[in-house]
């Protein structure tokens, strides 16, 4: 289906600097008022992302995939109802709808909100934090998504942000490789030198994650 896709559009995500900013300027504008409270910042992960996008009516005629049924011995075919992770198409729709539930909670409800793909990260100040996060939770349920609870991060200071630690103090911001992440990446490494050989899977998937890591 990719090789029918045509992309005119370009998707950015709002990546840590972008998240790293709004904090440091809540905080200086807090310090300008003479306002001593800290800076939070919570995430959500939407459940489904992508699962919950339909085609085009005049596209479903590529949403249609061949599987093969081990038991049966035979090929099944069948129609797919929503957009394909692998899809060009999704990447791009999900965008839209990101860029949109962000658009609306920015200016409707003048929540601090960034969106990296389907994970998110709200700003606020600590006495309104919990207030705001539950506001986050009850407009994105009104707009017909759902977030999911278990990978919900409460609001605070410390807290994972997409495999790393993000601290905030009265200093400043700090990103760092969450360390059950650092030692999981380690026994692959290690893994693969004491096997001494490194199939092509392992290779793109260890690939991905040092590409990554290395972004942050």
């Amino acid at each position: 289906a990719n090789e029918f896709a045509l992309a005119w559009e370009t998707v950015t995500n709002d990546r840590e600097d972008f998240v790293t900013e709004a904090i440091l300027e809540m905080q200086r504008e807090l310090a300008s008022v003479g306002r001593e409270t800290q800076v939070q910042v919570g995430l959500e992960d939407f459940v489904g992302a992508f699962k919950t996008l339909a085609p085009d009516e005049d596209q479903r005629w590529l949403m249609w995939v061949l599987v093969w049924d081990p038991g049966e011995a035979r090929w099944m075919a069948g129609e797919m109802l929503t957009m394909p992770f692998g899809a060009l198409g999704g990447v791009l729709a999900w965008w839209r709808i990101a860029t949109a539930l962000r658009t609306i909670l920015r200016r409707v409800f003048e929540l601090v909100l960034f969106c990296y793909v389907d994970d998110t990260h709200l700003i606020e100040p600590s006495e309104s934090a919990a207030a705001a996060k539950q506001l986050y939770r009850e407009v994105v349920q009104m707009l017909g998504w759902e977030l999911d609870q278990k990978k919900s991060i409460p609001m605070g200071c410390d807290v994972i942000s997409l495999g790393c630690r993000l601290r905030i103090s009265p200093d400043g911001v700090t990103w760092s490789l969450d360390e059950d992440k650092r030692e999981e990446w380690l026994r692959l490494v290690d893994d693969c030198l004491k096997a001494g050989a490194l199939s092509a899977s392992q290779a793109s998937k260890m690939s991905g994650k040092f590409s990554f890591g290395a972004q942050r």
